[in-house]
C-alpha cells in the first residue's frame, strides 16, 4: 500500500472515530473552533438554526434528524462534524439546499454594535431636548 493511501486510511479512520454533536430540538450547543473560523456551512439548514454572538459560534435544534456542519479555520483545516438533532422531525424527504453562514471577526463584530450604542445615545440626547422644549413652551 503506498503511503497516500496510508495517509488517507487514517484520516478516515480518525473522521469516523469523532464523536458527533448531539443537541436536541429546541437546546443550544457551542461548536468548538468555529469562533475563529471564516464561513460555517450547515447541511440541512431546517434542522438547525446558527447563532453567532462576538464569543462563541452556537447551534440550536429546530427538527429533528441528521445533518452536518463545516467550517475552515484560518490555518486552513477544514473540520466537518456530524450533528444528531434528537426530536420530532418532519416526514419525508427533506430538499433544503445547504447553507453557509459568514463569520465576522470579533473586531468587525463590535464595529456594529458600538455604532448602534452611539445611535441609541445620540436618540436619548433628542429626546430629553425634545421634552425640555415641550416643557418649556408648556410654561409659557
Amino acid at each position: 500500500m503506498n503511503r497516500h493511501a496510508l495517509t488517507l486510511a487514517a484520516t478516515l479512520s480518525v473522521a469516523a472515530a469523532a464523536e458527533p454533536l448531539t443537541i436536541k430540538v429546541g437546546e443550544r450547543a457551542e461548536v468548538a473552533g468555529a469562533r475563529e473560523a471564516k464561513r460555517l456551512t450547515v447541511r440541512d439548514p431546517s434542522m438547525l438554526e446558527v447563532s453567532i454572538s462576538d464569543s462563541a459560534v452556537s447551534l440550536v435544534g429546530r427538527l429533528g434528524g441528521v445533518t452536518s456542519i463545516s467550517f475552515r479555520t484560518a490555518d486552513g483545516h477544514v473540520h466537518t462534524e456530524l450533528v444528531i438533532v434528537e426530536g420530532p422531525s418532519a416526514p419525508g424527504m427533506r430538499r433544503e439546499g445547504t447553507r453557509s453562514y459568514d463569520i465576522p471577526s470579533v473586531a468587525s463584530a463590535r464595529r456594529p454594535a458600538k455604532a448602534l450604542e452611539a445611535r441609541r445615545a445620540r436618540r436619548a440626547v433628542s429626546h430629553v431636548l425634545e421634552v425640555s422644549d415641550a416643557a418649556a413652551h408648556s410654561a409659557l
